[in-house]
């Protein structure tokens, strides 16, 4: 890929990650390869945790990654536990918690009530167990890939 193809793919990363609309991204993904050895690698490090990681992914990592704006930080948390519902129909707040980085149930709560605003999680919260009950998720499916490794 000629390095204005390169530059076109890094702006359309950004502007995916960016997006408070874009979940999804394997179509960016099957071009990121492209990025690896040069000085975009980082960004599609960033884009495959987005599309097959988690946040503990992103934070065990953060020193190699690019910093993550609060709009980012919050939609890898969203998909964080989307990945968790599925291999997991009830959800464990502690387990949440630990995986998405969270301090506090209240700051998890946020996230769960934003994930199902936007559409991708039909559940139901169950505050006294501190559990989630997922029904369904919206368009989601996780396929790991071992494109990068860290």
């Amino acid at each position: 890929m000629r390095v204005d193809g390169h530059l076109e793919l890094v702006s359309q990363i950004k502007r995916s990650l960016s997006s408070e609309n874009t979940f999804f991204f394997e179509d960016l993904t099957d071009r990121a390869g492209s990025l690896i050895g040069t000085e975009h690698e980082p960004l599609a490090r960033v884009l495959y945790i987005f599309c097959n990681g988690t946040f503990r992914d992103y934070a065990e990592n953060r020193e190699q990654l690019p910093e993550l704006s609060v709009a980012e930080v919050t939609k890898l948390r969203i998909l964080t536990i989307l990945r968790m519902s599925v291999n997991q129909r009830i959800l464990k707040y502690g387990d949440m918690l630990a995986e998405t980085g969270l301090g506090s149930t209240r700051e998890l709560e946020h996230i769960i009530i934003q994930s199902t605003q936007c559409g991708l999680l039909e559940c139901r919260v169950d505050e006294a167990r501190q559990e989630v009950f997922v029904n369904q998720m919206s368009g989601y499916h996780s396929r790991r890939k071992s494109m990068i490794t860290f």
